[in-house]
C-alpha cells in the first residue's frame, strides 16, 4: 500500500519464496542517483541489472539498479537480503524497466523481474 504523496511503503519481503516469480519492483532512491540525469533515455523494455553493494557504508545487502554504466537507484532495503540471495543462487533471470511515470519532478521507474526456479 502507498499513498500518492508519501514514502510509506508496505512490501512483502518474499523472503521463503524460491521460484519461480515475477516481481515488480520501483527503484529506490531514483530521484537521488544518476537517473534522474538519465531519464530521457529510459523507456519500458530497455534492459537492466542487479549488482551486490556489500561494502555499501549504509547496508551490507544493498542491491544496485544499473542500466549501463548508470547508476539508477536501488532495490528497497527490505527486498536487498532476498535480492542478493536470488542473485548469489543466480535465480534472477529477466530485468528490464516496466514503465517510467509520475510527475518531471518526482518521477518512478518499475523494474519487471522474473525469478527463475
Amino acid at each position: 500500500a502507498k499513498l500518492p504523496d508519501d514514502d510509506f511503503v508496505i512490501v512483502h519481503p518474499f523472503e521463503n519464496v524460491s521460484g519461480p516469480c515475477e516481481v515488480l519492483i520501483e527503484i529506490a532512491g531514483f530521484r537521488y542517483h544518476d537517473g534522474m540525469g538519465a531519464i530521457n533515455s529510459l523507456s519500458a523494455g530497455m534492459p537492466v541489472a542487479f549488482e551486490q553493494e556489500p561494502n555499501n557504508p549504509k547496508d551490507p545487502h544493498a542491491v544496485r539498479v544499473m542500466a549501463g554504466q548508470t547508476k539508477l537507484g536501488y532495490v528497497n532495503r527490505a527486498l536487498a537480503p532476498t535480492f542478493n540471495a536470488w542473485l548469489t543462487q543466480g535465480k534472477i533471470k529477466k530485468t528490464i524497466i516496466e514503465r517510467v511515470n509520475g510527475r518531471v519532478e518526482r518521477p518512478s521507474v518499475y523494474v519487471f523481474v522474473e525469478i527463475g526456479a
